[in-house]
């Protein structure tokens, strides 16, 4: 046991020691390289800080796609379409032959609402559920981004549709009142 660990000290000194060689250091000098996301315009303009992470990891996959490594991509110089797809909603994205996001229709279902919208949801109408959520994405490089959320709500047997801007102002509402309506089916004998 002793000369284990007098092998480990001795060991241990030396591989200290070949570290204090002193060996010539050369100056290299490298090129100056710049990497940027081509589409982080896109990004910019249809991310948010409150918005839902799931919708954040698609979009930001979809800014990363490299179409000219794709087997499907010929080289054309026409617009190239690709869909990203999960289990939450789908991005259908059209890129030029550099690889730039020129539009973009995005769906998504059932993710969490923004803090502005679903504030703006509650306060309108408490004591009310959520029932459903689809978020709608359209967005063309030269114009403006349209952002969508389609909310239903209910309260027993009362439904509501909504449609919220991104900043929680409510573009659209429409009811349907009591869903649990009877109805009565005769049937008329002819033969009386």
């Amino acid at each position: 046991m002793k000369k284990v660990i007098i092998g480990l000290f001795v060991l241990g000194f030396t591989s200290l020691s070949y570290s204090q060689v002193k060996d010539e250091v050369r100056q290299v000098e490298l090129e100056t390289i710049s990497i940027t996301n081509i589409n982080k315009s896109y990004l910019d303009r249809v991310q948010d800080a409150t918005m839902s992470v799931h919708v954040k990891l698609i979009e930001n996959r979809a800014s990363k796609c490299n179409i000219t490594t794709s087997p499907k991509y010929d080289g054309r110089d026409k617009p190239f379409i690709a869909v990203f797809k999960s289990s939450k909603g789908s991005i259908v994205a059209t890129y030029d032959n550099k690889g730039k996001i020129l539009t973009t229709t995005e769906r998504f279902k059932n993710i969490k609402l923004p803090d502005p919208v679903r504030i703006s949801v509650f306060k309108n109408h408490p004591n009310w559920a959520l029932l459903s959520v689809t978020y709608s994405v359209s967005y063309h490089f030269d114009k403006d981004v349209r952002k969508v959320y389609k909310v239903k709500i209910g309260n027993g047997n009362l439904k509501k549709n909504l449609k919220i801007d991104f900043s929680g102002d409510i573009i659209y509402l429409s009811s349907i009142e009591n869903l649990n309506t009877t109805s009565t089916v005769s049937y008329i004998n002819q033969n009386e």
